[in-house]
């Protein structure tokens, strides 16, 4: 099981260490995720490192989410997704 963020344009930014993202599950408190990058290389796509269980656990029971994370030569970004209704199998 993985838990990734990929963006289509930009460069996410990622050190080898010290490397998060901030996520707010409904009107929670936001809370610090370490990830990765991708082995690749891969500057679009982050992986959740570490508890990802926990993770899906919180996304399973929220209705919204909100990930920010930081771009190469942008700054900070912030996005929102509504999840109540997903089909969990």
């Amino acid at each position: 099981e993985d838990v990734m963020f990929v963006v289509n344009k930009g460069h996410l930014i990622c050190d080898y260490n010290n490397c998060s993202v901030n996520v707010k599950f409904d009107d929670g408190k936001v809370t610090s995720y370490p990830v990765a990058r991708a082995a690749g290389g891969d500057s679009t796509t982050l992986f959740l490192d570490g508890g990802v269980s926990s993770f899906v656990d919180k996304l399973k029971k929220s209705k919204s989410i909100m990930v920010e994370v930081d771009f190469f030569k942008h700054g900070s970004e912030q996005f929102s997704f509504t999840n109540n209704g997903l089909i969990w199998n």
